[in-house]
């Protein structure tokens, strides 16, 4: 049995655990999962819900071998550590494998899209073109002309990419 809780206007309890108190503001569990570090659309989200929380499988969390930017060209540089690509290091072309989601600090967890869609607010590109990999993991629309050209993907608007990385040209 549950005895009354007898309360005046200057008193609050809280007899939620804290995790709840997000659903309390209002908050989805969509926005929920973004607060606690889930990087990828809300259709991702739901996805990785059916796969018993598991990322999609065109997302994958690598270890960052340097503080990396988001939305940037990433490559291996181990079995477990990425590193930024660019054009003018032809050695990068054969490791590109996707473009950063959000930014991680050196040694952090770094979660990279391998394929499909990214929207980020940041880019202006000409949608229809293709999207080249430039330096430093710079996206640009204008390819290189020494190093190696490395199609990531094509603009499906003006902040919306295709990840669809072909396969190196060595100029």
């Amino acid at each position: 049995m549950t005895a009354p809780i007898n309360l005046n206007s200057a008193t609050q309890v809280s007899v939620l655990p804290e995790r709840f108190h997000a659903v309390l503001q209002g908050l989805s569990a969509y926005q929920i999962a973004l607060r606690n570090g889930f990087a990828g659309s809300e259709a991702e989200w739901l996805e990785s819900l059916a796969n018993g929380g598991a990322l999609p499988a065109n997302l994958i969390q690598l270890t960052a071998g340097a503080a990396l930017s988001g939305h940037r060209a990433i490559r291996l540089a181990t079995s477990t550590s990425v590193l930024y690509a660019s054009a003018n290091e032809p050695e990068d072309a054969a490791t590109v494998f996707g473009i950063s989601v959000a930014a991680a600090a050196s040694g952090a967890p770094i979660v990279i899209r391998t394929g499909g869609i990214e929207t980020f607010s940041g880019w202006a590109f000409t949608p229809g073109d293709p999207v080249f990999v430039g330096v430093n993991g710079l996206l640009t629309q204008t390819p290189p002309t020494t190093g190696a050209e490395i199609q990531i993907g094509v603009a499906i608007a003006a902040t919306t990419l295709l990840v669809r990385i072909g396969t190196p040209f060595y100029l």
